[in-house]
């Protein structure tokens, strides 16, 4: 049977079935897993009868990033005026932003004639009357909201605890070192430290930064990003075009520059104001937390040092030598 609507066109819509997990949620065990929620969705959508349903899934993404690729392109659907029906397992699967959440539910939703629901908040915008559009999602999104800033502090506290013992605390080791369960320190990934070196050794020797990415390329050598999703199935870094990504001179510079490779740990080098702001911003150098020979070096001080002496000299020379 056809979903009623205002709209007679709406049968020739799309039923969007959104999934959505956090790294977060995972602690909460099958109770939020894509799977348990996919089965949710599809057992109300059978039991209302929708006929035109596809799902739209976020693995991995905070409910406080509305950047998400598959939310990104639902919205696309919703806005082109192609979906009739937004469907959720609760109100946090669509975000835990106040504001943002707000701003779906009450103005792009009801603007596109998009009938939004939340099953397990017992929510339904074409039955939902005024009390329960204007006091009960606005307090339940608030509640969202104040769980994102709960788990904010939680892992705030945890990196700082983890920064003041000299421990790493990225989620994914640099380019050349690799991290194992257990272990607080970070280990030599062997399968290209050698890379590393050769730059460094190719960069002594005089080649510029561009000369130096031609050969990687030459070679066919993987860059970080590329070996980082060659090992990791579960890393991402920004959306993920179907282009493979090829060495740079910047991508040479930022290992050449990096005191990592000397055994040197630097810590909290970035910083976020907010949990709501996901553009790290630089801090000032003086407050970053150094540890000398925190873990087995890939290149030597003496190497290190040479090099930032040669490159400083090439950038008086030419300030766009690193851009």
């Amino acid at each position: 049977t056809p979903i009623k609507s205002s709209a007679a066109s709406d049968v020739y819509k799309r039923q969007a079935l959104y999934c959505r997990l956090s790294r977060d949620d995972e602690f909460s065990g099958d109770s939020v897993s894509i799977q348990t929620q996919k089965a949710m969705l599809s057992q109300y959508a059978r039991e209302q009868g929708f006929s035109n349903c596809e799902f739209f899934v976020d693995d991995g993404y905070s409910g406080t990033n509305y950047n998400r690729p598959d939310f990104q392109r639902m919205l696309g659907f919703v806005e082109d005026g192609k979906v009739a029906i937004v469907c959720v397992k609760d109100l946090s699967r669509l975000g835990r932003d106040y504001l943002q959440t707000g701003y779906y539910t009450e103005v792009i939703f009801p603007e596109h004639d998009t009938r939004f629901i939340a099953i397990n908040d017992n929510y339904d915008s074409l039955k939902a009357d005024y009390q329960t559009n204007n006091l009960y999602v606005p307090i339940k999104n608030l509640f969202n909201d104040a769980y994102s800033r709960d788990v904010s502090i939680k892992m705030r506290s945890f990196y700082d605890y983890k920064k003041r013992n000299g421990m790493p605390t990225c989620a994914f080791a640099v380019y050349g070192y690799r991290r194992e369960k257990g272990s607080k320190k970070l280990l030599v990934d062997e399968n290209v430290a050698g890379v590393i070196q050769s730059i460094a050794a190719a960069k002594l020797f005089g080649l510029s930064l561009q000369q130096i990415a031609d050969k990687l390329n030459e070679q066919q050598v993987l860059c970080p990003a590329e070996y980082k999703r060659s090992i990791s199935p579960n890393y991402k870094c920004g959306p993920r075009k179907k282009v493979v990504c090829k060495w740079t001179k910047m991508a040479v510079s930022r290992i050449l520059r990096n005191r990592v490779y000397t055994g040197c740990l630097e810590l909290g080098k970035t910083y976020r104001p907010n949990y709501k702001v996901k553009r790290p911003f630089l801090a000032a150098k003086d407050s970053w937390s150094q540890y000398e020979n925190a873990h087995e070096a890939i290149l030597s001080k003496v190497e290190f040092d040479t090099i930032q002496r040669t490159m400083d000299v090439e950038m008086r020379r030419n300030p766009q030598a690193e851009t």
